[in-house]
């Protein structure tokens, strides 16, 4: 086993224990002990059974990703992360061990926790859709911990994709935001109450992300930006996504029509129905999590951190 590896998982008294945390990308569910989306992983009885055997309930390390060193717990947890596939099946069916909404494990994090979860989950999406090799088609092996995969037929070295996306809170200058409702993808449930949340859309080839939003917003409300300000930016792990965050202003685009293969519904909603949303006591509609981009925006919009055109009032 490579001493990198080894000394990550020997732990001891004081020092940072080896976890793991297994993710089911097909429906994007986490196996959980308990409260727990960190499992314990005991140590090899030797460095050799370790790296060729796995550790429990690790059928094999090779296959893993090393994410890298929480932190955000005490003592602090060296985090492993793997598919159920490279699980001892009988763990996977043991008493107390539930398979948990992503999401919702997210929402009900602390923010240094979601990062951490985050960071697993687009590891292990990237690591599973990566078995094969776009040039020859041979299988690729997971080098590097799991922070790349390599070809042995024609050498080629893959790294963890990251795809660029802007989101968007388009605002009218009078008092109201943009917000639509998106279509459920097949097989997400439908809720009680429709969630309605500000525009986004991927970068294409060739594109700014500027010029990424003025085109989405565009295509999916027919609404005219006029000027823009970037604000940050937020990782999205499902799968893989950088969002880069924006106001906007489209003061003159009192006609809009949604982008009908996307979107129910596009239209301006006013800041108080916003701030009732955010608080969850709205009547007809909900907002993202807490954990979102669009939640950020709006909050910052509603509380006054940022004006009417976009503009910050204070510092954010």
């Amino acid at each position: 086993m490579p001493p990198f590896l080894q000394q990550r998982l020997e732990g001891g008294a004081g020092a940072a224990a080896p976890h793991l945390v297994v993710y089911r990308v097909k429906d994007s569910h986490v196996l959980t002990r308990g409260a727990s989306w960190r499992l314990p992983l005991a140590a090899p009885a030797t460095a050799a059974e370790g790296w060729h055997a796995g550790c429990y309930p690790l059928r094999d390390l090779r296959a893993a990703a090393y994410v890298g060193e929480d932190g955000a717990t005490t003592p602090s947890q060296h985090l492993f992360a793997t598919e159920p596939a490279n699980v001892d099946p009988a763990y996977l069916e043991a008493d107390g061990a539930t398979w948990v909404s992503a999401r919702s494990l997210l929402e009900s994090s602390p923010a240094a926790d979601a990062a951490a979860l985050g960071l697993c989950l687009s590891t292990v999406s990237w690591l599973s859709a990566g078995a094969f090799c776009s040039r020859c088609g041979a299988a690729t092996a997971v080098t590097a911990y799991g922070h790349t995969r390599t070809c042995p037929s024609c050498a080629h070295v893959y790294f963890p994709p990251m795809t660029p996306a802007m989101i968007v809170a388009v605002l009218d200058g009078k008092g109201n935001v943009l917000l639509s409702e998106r279509r459920l993808a097949p097989g997400r449930p439908r809720l009680a109450r429709p969630m309605r949340t500000i525009l986004a859309g991927f970068v294409s080839q060739g594109e700014s992300a500027e010029e990424t939003l003025v085109r989405e917003v565009a295509e999916e409300s027919q609404a005219v930006v006029t000027s823009l300000r970037y604000v940050g930016s937020q990782p999205w792990p499902f799968p893989h996504q950088l969002m880069m965050c924006y106001y906007a202003l489209a003061p003159d685009s009192p006609k809009l029509a949604p982008e009908l293969a996307e979107l129910v519904s596009v239209g301006w909603v006013s800041k108080d129905e916003v701030r009732r949303a955010l608080a969850g006591t709205h009547q007809d509609f909900i907002v993202p999590s807490h954990y979102t981009a669009p939640y950020r925006l709006l909050t910052d919009w509603v509380e006054g951190r940022v004006d009417d055109r976009g503009e910050p009032l204070s510092k954010l």
